[in-house]
């Protein structure tokens, strides 16, 4: 004799059922995001590099830009003057006409960049020069950091 639970089965059925609403409720909300307002499917992208016109009118105003560096390292050696340091291969001296830290309307007040007049050996060093650094000597035209 098998006996059987009347609650048991109406309870599948009620977890059957639930299931089947939500997954229609998905498949309705699946079908209603990828519409667009006519109520058509969207149209498929294509990429047409040929077809656009590229007009370049060099970069709009940056709100925050990487300055150039072409001077960056470990101090290796400080001349006896204080005035140029070594880098490697690379020697850059330091003249009056040399700016330091960072400026630009995004730039944090120069009290709070790491930039110091006094170069010592172990110091990092980032800067920008115009000379050629292949050269082996230059000198800076800006000292972003020395700490």
């Amino acid at each position: 004799m098998r006996t059987t639970n009347p609650a048991v089965k109406k309870n599948k059925v009620v977890i059957w059922e639930a299931s089947i609403a939500a997954c229609a409720v998905l498949i309705l909300g699946i079908y209603a995001v990828n519409q667009n307002g006519s109520g058509t499917s969207p149209n498929p992208v294509t990429n047409n590099p040929s077809g656009g016109v590229v007009e370049n009118n060099g970069p709009g105003p940056a709100i925050s830009a990487k300055h150039r560096v072409n001077i960056d390292g470990v101090i290796d050696e400080v001349s006896a003057d204080g005035q140029s340091f070594r880098i490697g291969e690379l020697w850059v001296t330091v003249t009056e006409k040399t700016t330091y830290g960072i400026t630009g309307p995004t730039a944090p007040d120069p009290s709070e960049q790491l930039v110091s007049k006094e170069f010592k050996v172990g110091n990092t060093v980032s800067g920008f020069t115009s000379e050629d650094v292949t050269s082996g000597k230059v000198t800076a035209d800006v000292i972003y950091n020395n700490f």
